[in-house]
């Protein structure tokens, strides 16, 4: 049957509608019957698509259908025959139910909404459906949730989650739920602990999936389990993180996952393609994919649409590049209307990165670009660059747009203006009110949003100050050549070219760079195969503490990454600024420490590093030049003491002629606050970095309280503005953040730059107090003479890389000095430690041995094991002939200098 014949129904009277189901029955197999052919499975899969008044009339017609086949079909059918196709009506006339309750929901009938899931769910329970009727208590539950009644919907969460016959994926989704919804009502203990057995919920060896356990309840064991295919893997990997779902749900109002339960033809189509295009039956895949894409189209189904053309692409890849390009750009389209609809900022990463379609779109570009020459190849490299900004960080680039000063003068930009601010409105009272009350703000500012899209457009098309406007107010990600003007040197030859190189992870083992370049009119193509498993395991190799000098650190990491740097050899000049844009994993990984031409590329050329290369525009935007005032924190934790960071902000302060420093409990957040117009921002105080919520990642100030510790987060610098040039977090781990589907990063970095900073200098692991107090004071300075940041951080970086023993040694003495003379007994201390240390390692036993005895004299007894450990140790190896290594570097080590990178503005 077609989905037209089936659609006619619908329009028919009651008589010829009746004559038309009677001649399908007539064509019915009583022994082997496919009951696809039945119209109800086509209408009640179409009705939450449909308008109210449709898609109710729709479910009625689907049950009268039901009728007409339980009295007049039924009874032909041989015995084990009508066992099947009775519960196969059951299962329809549920089907029915579903479509008339998600039309009850939307129009604000939320007590018959209510009572048909309740209904649905004890069908389920009657046919033992066990796995269908937990996927019913969830929505049930996250309908009371969502209307308020909190503790109605954790019973029916403990109801499902401790049901053990039910399949554990659908298990952790109820613990997720309900660990949001206990979150909600303020008990983080109990949210906690709910996400707890979440992650430590597995299933027994050999478990159904949910999506074969839900198929096989509902008789279809012919279908396979395509959850597992690459396109419906990256449709769904961004709706795994349940809890963000949720919160999108309850804005929006609307589900936002696939639906994948049910009867629906049109996903039965596409699922049935790609499980042909997994068994390389590609002809048929194609067929079939083409013409389900073209149905989900006519009836509106956007999900499918999205996923049958996004399978189509990867299958006319090697044989129809033009189609498949088609098929990609059609479904970045389609991806961009379902991305459009949801309001909710945070949801909205999750349903972009969820969606993606764009990197399909821009592997199909690369694909014609290296079958091509000429203007098409130039035309696709071009195409290519765009679609991959298009999949970076696209909400952080809204969110950017939020800074951005409104133009002034035209009638135009005063209505985009309007419009803005009433969406903000709208939302707000959404946030605010339930039920049907939330469904019409909801339905406002949709309709104000559809306004604002239109007027945005309308300047796009304007003057040339209307268009930057537009694309930098609204997220639009910059084109290649936009990026290419930020590109150039001056003049005068003051500010150095600088070339960008924007990494893409296409697959498990190729890495794609875009280069850009000023005088390139189009990015040019460079491939490196390398395998991303090992770029995931370099990442979390050398980031943080394995890196320390001895450390258990894969010893060929710097042989093993020079391919991902070999392109900045080939296409950029020593002192050329070398600005990278990282991707996935990459975001984690120091390419400046990794060796090119023989040297670290940090060495060869200044290095910046940005989320995305449209992050630049607003980034330079800000840019002052302005580096004379300086607000200085350090050293907030008097039970982890920093003891050469109060040196370190004393001496920058000075270095700028201020006195603006606060050190202990003065280093707290009401001050950070008060300082938020200085030029520079300095930061030295412990860091710490969440993964599993990189906005609670943040850095530890003084309380109110003495002894007590209050952070000022990722979360707290998105609610916060920076008028600065320069925000240094010389702390533990600030530079880290989380990958988002689409690359969106979230985290210190992201925030700090959102808050209005033009430059970021971060950490990528924990920092030794010594080196990055000297680095950075050499970065101020050569700030203050003028230099560029990028070049600053790079001579700072040389310079404590080649420090000998003796200088390093003079600068802790000259920092005990200092504490010593502010009364800081336990600073001095743990400065003589490190003269120590550092004795020690130069051969310098005699003079160790001094400082070890000298330090155990001064600690109280229960702490002088280290101190005599130390004094043993240098006593030992001076009977050996060892030398004295006066020409020790002791921060050659990368550890030491490659720990901080510049996010933003190079300049």
């Amino acid at each position: 049957m077609t989905t037209a014949a089936a659609m006619s129904v619908l329009s028919a009277s009651p008589g010829k509608r009746r004559r038309m189901v009677e001649t399908w029955l007539r064509g019915l197999s009583t022994t082997d019957p496919d009951l696809s052919l039945v119209p109800a499975l086509y209408l009640t899969s179409a009705t939450p698509m449909l308008p109210p008044r449709d898609g109710l009339h729709a479910v009625t017609v689907g049950e009268e259908v039901l009728d007409l086949l339980e009295r007049d079909f039924l009874p032909r059918c041989h015995p084990p025959v009508a066992t099947v196709v009775r519960r196969k009506i059951e299962l329809a006339r549920i089907g029915c139910q579903t479509g008339r309750g998600l039309i009850f929901q939307r129009i604000g009938r939320d007590d018959e909404a209510r009572a048909i899931w309740q209904d649905n769910l004890a069908r389920y329970e009657r046919l033992g459906c066990t796995n269908q009727a937990a996927v019913q208590r969830i929505n049930l539950a996250s309908l009371l949730a969502v209307f308020g009644d909190n503790a109605g919907a954790l019973r029916e969460f403990a109801v499902l989650y401790e049901n053990e016959a039910v399949v554990s994926e659908i298990r952790r989704e109820a613990l997720n739920f309900a660990a949001l919804v206990a979150l909600g009502t303020g008990d983080q203990r109990e949210s906690a602990r709910l996400a707890r057995l979440s992650q430590d919920l597995v299933g027994p060896a050999g478990e159904r999936t949910r999506w074969q356990a839900l198929r096989a309840e509902e008789g279809d064991e012919e279908i396979p389990d395509v959850e597992a295919h690459p396109v419906v893997q990256s449709i769904l990997s961004g709706f795994r993180d349940l809890p963000t779902l949720a919160r999108a749900a309850a804005l929006d109002g609307r589900p936002l996952e696939p639906p994948m339960l049910g009867d629906n033809p049109v996903r039965d189509s596409v699922l049935r393609g790609l499980a042909l295009a997994e068994a390389d039956r590609t002809d048929e895949a194609i067929t079939l994919l083409r013409s389900a894409g073209d149905t989900a189209a006519e009836q509106g189904l956007l999900w499918w649409h999205l996923i049958a053309r996004d399978g189509l692409a990867w299958e006319l890849a090697d044989t129809d590049l033009p189609g498949a390009m088609e098929a990609a750009l059609e479904a970045v389209d389609v991806a961009e209307l379902l991305r459009g609809a949801v309001l909710d900022a945070d949801a909205r990463s999750h349903v972009g990165g969820a969606l993606s379609p764009h990197m399909t779109a821009m592997t199909m570009m690369l694909g014609v670009a290296a079958r091509s020459e000429g203007k098409l190849r130039a035309l696709a490299l071009y195409r290519a660059f765009e679609l991959g900004e298009s999949a970076r960080s696209r909400t952080f680039l809204e969110m950017l747009g939020d800074t951005v000063a409104p133009l002034t003068g035209s009638r135009i930009v005063r209505k985009e203006s309007r419009l803005r601010e009433r969406l903000t409105a709208e939302l707000a009272a959404a946030a605010e009110t339930g039920g049907r009350d939330r469904q019409r703000a909801l339905t406002r500012a949709r309709s104000t949003r559809a306004k604002l899209d239109a007027v945005v457009e309308r300047l796009a098309r304007g003057s040339a100050r209307e268009a930057d406007y537009a694309e930098l107010r609204h997220g639009v990600p910059r084109g290649y050549d936009a990026v290419r003007r930020l590109l150039g040197a001056s003049a005068n030859g003051a500010r150095p070219r600088a070339v960008l190189f924007s990494y893409y992870l296409m697959n498990s083992e190729l890495v794609v760079v875009l280069v850009g370049r000023e005088d390139l009119k189009v990015p040019e193509l460079v491939t490196v195969t390398i395998s991303e498993e090992y770029i995931t395991a370099a990442a979390a190799s050398i980031t943080g503490d394995t890196i320390r000098p001895g450390a258990e650190v894969r010893a060929d990491w710097q042989t093993s990454l020079a391919p991902l740097v070999a392109p900045i050899s080939a296409w950029s000049e020593p002192g050329d600024v070398v600005w990278i844009v990282p991707h996935g994993p990459l975001h984690h990984v120091p390419l400046h420490a990794v060796e090119v031409d023989g040297v670290p590329l940090l060495q060869r050329n200044p290095v910046s590093y940005t989320p995305s290369a449209s992050t630049m525009s607003h980034c330079q935007r800000r840019r002052t030049g302005r580096y004379d005032r300086i607000a200085a924190f350090a050293d907030a934790d008097p039970r982890s003491p920093l003891p050469y960071s109060r040196l370190q902000a004393r001496a920058i302060v000075d270095l700028f002629g201020g006195d603006e420093v606060r050190l202990g409990r003065d280093a707290n957040r009401a001050a950070v606050v008060a300082a938020a117009d200085a030029d520079v921002l300095h930061l030295a105080c412990h860091g710490e970095f969440n993964s599993e919520d990189p906005l609670a990642s943040g850095i530890w100030l003084a309380g109110q309280a003495e002894g007590e510790l209050e952070m000022l987060s990722a979360a707290d610098l998105l609610d916060t503005r920076l008028d600065v040039s320069l925000v240094t977090l010389s702390a533990c781990r600030t530079g880290l953040s989380q990958n988002r589907p689409g690359d969106e990063l979230i985290g210190l970095t992201r925030s700090v730059l959102y808050a209005g900073a033009a430059t970021a200098l971060i950490a990528l692991w924990s920092v030794e107090d010594v080196s990055t107090g000297l680095l950075t004071h050499e970065f101020y300075l050569r700030l203050r003479r003028g230099e560029a940041a990028a070049a600053a951080l790079r001579a700072a970086a040389l310079m404590i890389r080649d420090l000998p023993v003796d200088t390093v040694l003079a600068a802790c003495a000259t920092a005990r000095q200092a504490a010593r003379e502010d009364g800081d007994e336990q600073a001095e201390l743990l400065l003589l430690q490190d003269i120590a240390d550092l004795h020690h390692r130069a051969g310098h036993y005699a003079e160790a041995i001094n400082t070890y005895d000298e330090l155990a004299l001064r600690l109280p007894l229960e702490r002088r094991g280290i101190a005599n450990t130390g004094a043993a140790r240098a006593r030992l190896a001076r009977r050996r002939p060892t030398p004295r290594r006066d020409d020790l570097r002791p921060f050659a080590h990368p550890y030491y200098w490659a720990g901080f990178v510049l996010a933003g503005d190079w300049w």
